[in-house]
C-alpha cells in the first residue's frame, strides 16, 4: 500500500507539473498575440480602405500562430513564469 501511495503522488504531481506547463505556454502564446496585435496597429495600412474582413480574420489568425511558435521556442518567458509557479505546487 506505501508504495502505491507514492506511485499516485508521483503520477499526480507529474500530472500537475504537465498541466502548469501548458498553462504557462499557453500564457505566453496569449501575451505574444497581444504583443504582435498592438505591434501591427502602429503600422499604417496600405491602400484607401485598409483591409478586408477576411484580409484582418487572416492576420489575426496568422498572428495567433506565430505567437504560438513564439512560446514554444527561444522565449524565456513561459519558463521563467513556470519556475515561478511550480514553487506553489
Amino acid at each position: 500500500m506505501h508504495i502505491d501511495s507514492i506511485s499516485y503522488e508521483l503520477t499526480t504531481s507529474t500530472d500537475e507539473d504537465r498541466k502548469l506547463r501548458k498553462a504557462c505556454e499557453d500564457f505566453a502564446a496569449i501575451f505574444f498575440y497581444h504583443l504582435f496585435k498592438a505591434m501591427r496597429r502602429t503600422v499604417p495600412r496600405e491602400g484607401m480602405l485598409g483591409e478586408s474582413l477576411g484580409e484582418g480574420i487572416y492576420r489575426d489568425m496568422w498572428t495567433y500562430e506565430v505567437a504560438k511558435l513564439a512560446s514554444k521556442r527561444g522565449t524565456e518567458l513561459g519558463r521563467m513564469l513556470y519556475s515561478e509557479l511550480r514553487q506553489n505546487i
